[in-house]
């Protein structure tokens, strides 16, 4: 997907199915208006007077050095940043339902271009946890069929984007937010064989990524090479996942997260360092160039390990070190 100014999001185009995903998506900016908006209806309801900066919020443009900072580091060490969160089902005519929550992180590299532009290059894990239990959920009862099907949790590999042109921050007290909103409508890959029908959408994946980045003004004007405190926020709207097996049932999931960036994966929380020692080496580390790999994502992740999901067998699917990555030319 090409995204249209003002963002500044590159998008590895190798696989049309792939959607920009966490690490994807921490490259670009683009202003959000909204809450400044409900503020302005506030006030002048309760009859207040706007200031100029009420009303124009003071902005700047970084450049993709700059960013890189704040989404990785300038001597192409690993960067982590984990998050958590919960995902509501939204169904015509029905209450919403907190279905679960999450706790993911991504392990990242920036790497400098010729050009004055970084590649970014990643993995990222995300678990479904009981939202009662706070424990990872390996199968679920779907409260709309009743029936149980095995839980496929996001393991991506590899996760590739560039960063390039300019970044675009408001000033929020003694923060930047970077901001970033991604619309996305594509192809869904699940649409073109038969024997996904029952776990796909529909001809068309139609979902929507909003990110939030916050870092302190004085550390990003100071610090030469990453920034150690970076806070983010996330929401995504999106269709049923698909090892759901809703179809084309009406209804969508709303995801809401916050997080942080981490100083080493032993800050990770306890439960995907002992998913990534055990089961999971590959995601202790960023690649160490731009593979030439296409971008993972859950979709195509779930028709890679289809088999295993109909054996009912444990995901994410165990992910040695893999020597045998092959960097791009």
């Amino acid at each position: 997907m090409q995204v249209p100014p003002p963002f500044n999001l590159s998008k590895d185009t190798s696989n049309s199915y792939c959607r920009p995903s966490w690490a994807q998506l921490f490259a670009g900016a683009v202003r959000v208006v909204a809450v400044p908006l409900l503020l302005t209806g506030t006030l002048l309801a309760a009859g207040g007077t706007l200031t100029h900066a009420q009303q124009s919020p003071r902005t700047e443009s970084f450049g993709a050095k700059d960013f890189a900072r704040v989404r990785c580091s300038l001597d192409s060490q690993d960067t982590f940043f984990t998050w958590s969160g919960s995902i509501y089902s939204f169904v015509p005519g029905e209450a919403q339902r907190r279905l679960f929550t999450l706790e993911a992180m991504s392990v990242a590299r920036c790497l400098p271009n010729p050009d004055g532009s970084w590649t970014l290059t990643s993995r990222e894990l995300s678990y479904y946890l009981d939202p009662s239990s706070g424990r990872p959920l390996f199968t679920w009862r779907n409260p709309w069929t009743e029936e149980v099907v095995p839980v496929v949790h996001v393991a991506n590999s590899p996760v590739q984007n560039t960063l390039t042109g300019s970044f675009v921050a408001t000033a929020t007290g003694r923060d930047w937010s970077f901001p970033v909103d991604v619309p996305l409508t594509y192809p869904n890959p699940l649409s073109v064989d038969p024997r996904y029908i029952p776990y796909s959408s529909g001809p068309l994946y139609q979902a929507g990524e909003f990110f939030k980045f916050f870092v302190n003004q004085q550390e990003l004007q100071d610090s030469s090479s990453g920034l150690a405190q970076v806070d983010l926020g996330w929401v995504r709207s999106g269709p049923w996942l698909p090892w759901m097996k809703m179809g084309t049932r009406p209804g969508s999931l709303v995801y809401t997260a916050q997080g942080s960036k981490v100083q080493s994966f032993e800050d990770l929380p306890e439960l995907l360092k002992e998913e990534i020692n055990a089961r999971l080496p590959l995601y202790r580390s960023a690649p160490l160039c731009r593979l030439a790999a296409p971008n993972a994502t859950s979709w195509n992740y779930f028709i890679r390990y289809f088999d295993a999901y109909l054996r009912a067998e444990r995901f994410p699917i165990p992910a040695a070190d893999d020597p045998q990555e092959i960097c791009a030319g």
